[in-house]
């Protein structure tokens, strides 16, 4: 009996330290899931960053160009209709519109759609002016880009400097089902060339 007692109490224990190992070679698989997981997480909001701002860098760059363009700004070209509320030069603010209409391809090879909606309180290169963006059904190659977006002229006697605002931005990959939200901003300045 003394026998067969120690015999099943050693199973047991065996039986034990075969579930423990069991367990912790699981908790470390987890563990390892877990990081795959986070590090696909970290890459994918990464990209989904660089989408977002490099479009809002084009929303400047394009409301830049056709601001010169249009004089409220001297040049610029893209596939959109430009619009402004008053043809006089000296009224502001201003309303200028970018309608990319169902669908145009601009000169950098991108398929834009819908309308670029910008009030300016001045012109663009002067200093203190402040432009306010909004989007209605924009999209880039079928991301469509959300929110509130602001650039203000910061510039001085040494240079050209504009700061961008994004607020509650929101970019919606193609097809609809996947989104990420976006805020921040950025200082551009002219750091050479501006004689």
């Amino acid at each position: 009996k003394k026998h067969l007692m120690k015999f099943k109490l050693s199973s047991v224990i065996a039986g034990l330290l075969i579930g423990l190992a069991v367990m912790l070679h699981s908790c470390k698989k987890d563990k390892e899931e877990e990081t795959n997981n986070n590090q696909t997480k970290a890459a994918e909001l990464s990209v989904a960053n660089n989408i977002a701002e490099t479009m809002y860098d084009d929303v400047f760059n394009l409301v830049l160009l056709n601001g010169q363009a249009n004089n409220v700004a001297g040049r610029g070209n893209s596939c959109a209709t430009v619009t402004l509320n008053n043809s006089d030069p000296d009224t502001y603010p201003k309303i200028m519109t970018l309608d990319f209409g169902s669908g145009c391809t601009g000169f950098d090879g991108l398929t834009r759609k819908g309308k670029i909606i910008a009030t300016l309180s001045g012109r663009i290169r002067t200093a203190g002016t402040s432009i306010t963006i909004s989007f209605d059904n924009y999209s880039v190659n079928d991301f469509k880009l959300e929110g509130e977006f602001s650039i203000t002229n910061n510039s001085g006697n040494n240079g050209l400097s504009f700061t961008t605002q994004t607020t509650n931005g929101k970019l919606t990959y193609p097809g609809g089902t996947l989104y990420y939200t976006h805020s921040g901003n950025h200082t551009l300045t002219q750091t050479a060339g501006a004689g």
